[in-house]
């Protein structure tokens, strides 16, 4: 994928907001899926997929109808990012990594990008999380997630 890619269209640019709210209306306001697509502008098979994943966190705490924990499990699932089951760390995870490199740069000369990138490779190695193959073969992370580091983290030079 090009590394900066600008989108051309609008298309299916949904608010994460107003996919809550029709779940909600859906799993507490006994609303139907139907009427829901419909008055949030959403398509019906994407609706139906995110309460039926609501419903199933909300069975695992066996309440179904406590609003109090079906809002705070229907956050957790639907306030989601469609891309964090690829991200490698959390965001506090790297708001500390961001942390120690500015730290780091304070101490002395900072780090190259090479030795953040076998950092980070460390940190994610010594926290078990699961990783690209490529950087287990270089033992460091990628030149891809260290830009995307970089921008999500404008304040590091």
């Amino acid at each position: 994928m090009v590394r900066s890619y600008q989108r051309k269209t609008d298309r299916s640019n949904l608010s994460e907001d107003i996919i809550e709210k029709a779940v909600k209306d859906v799993i507490l306001n006994n609303k139907s899926i139907r009427e829901a697509a419909k008055h949030y502008n959403l398509t019906k098979s994407m609706l139906h997929k995110r309460v039926n994943i609501a419903k199933s966190q909300c069975k695992e705490l066996n309440s179904e109808r406590n609003a109090e924990e079906i809002d705070v499990k229907t956050t957790k699932v639907i306030g989601r990012n469609k891309y964090r089951c690829h991200q490698v760390f959390a965001d506090e995870e790297e708001q500390l990594l961001s942390e120690y490199f500015l730290m780091s740069s304070k101490i002395h000369y900072g780090l190259t990008f090479l030795q953040a990138r076998a950092l980070a490779f460390q940190y994610a190695e010594k926290l078990g999380k699961a990783m690209p193959s490529s950087w287990n073969v270089n033992e460091c992370a990628g030149i891809d997630w260290m830009q995307s580091f970089m921008k999500r983290h404008p304040r590091l030079s």
